[in-house]
């Protein structure tokens, strides 16, 4: 991603929330229902059982939610890029809200801040790495 990428992605966030993307939703519904067909298939394929193959698909994604890489408070866009547990991927959302460790800024506020330097130094691509929140 651009740094200015970023940098509207985290604002559209802060200021629009879930959903501040034309379409948002039908993108999430849809990958969720290709992640269902998919695993679907991989157990028919399998078990060429189509009760025990739905009943599996059901099971892959119940208490599962889309999840954004990055994920959308950090500037990511709407499309989904996997699928994961809806309380890890709620706990993930919510670290970005919370002050790094030694700094007076969210997490997602040093993010921006970052994508700022990145832009000022004329970079076209951000190189961050992101650690896990102890």
């Amino acid at each position: 991603m651009s740094p200015q990428d970023v940098i509207d992605g985290i604002d559209k966030y802060a200021t629009e929330g879930r959903g501040g993307y034309p379409g948002e939703a039908a993108m999430r519904k849809a990958f969720r229902v290709e992640s269902w067909n998919n695993e679907f298939d991989r157990v028919l394929e399998e078990t060429g059982d189509k009760a025990l193959a739905k009943q599996q698909a059901d099971e892959a994604l119940r208490g599962t939610a889309a999840l954004h890489n990055p994920d959308l408070v950090a500037g990511g866009g709407p499309k989904p890029t996997g699928i994961g547990g809806a309380s890890e991927n709620s706990s993930i959302g919510s670290q970005w809200a919370k002050k790094g460790p030694g700094s007076q800024l969210t997490r997602a506020q040093q993010l921006r801040e970052e994508a700022e330097k990145a832009k000022a130094e004329g970079k076209q691509k951000m190189d961050v790495t992101l650690d896990e929140c102890e």
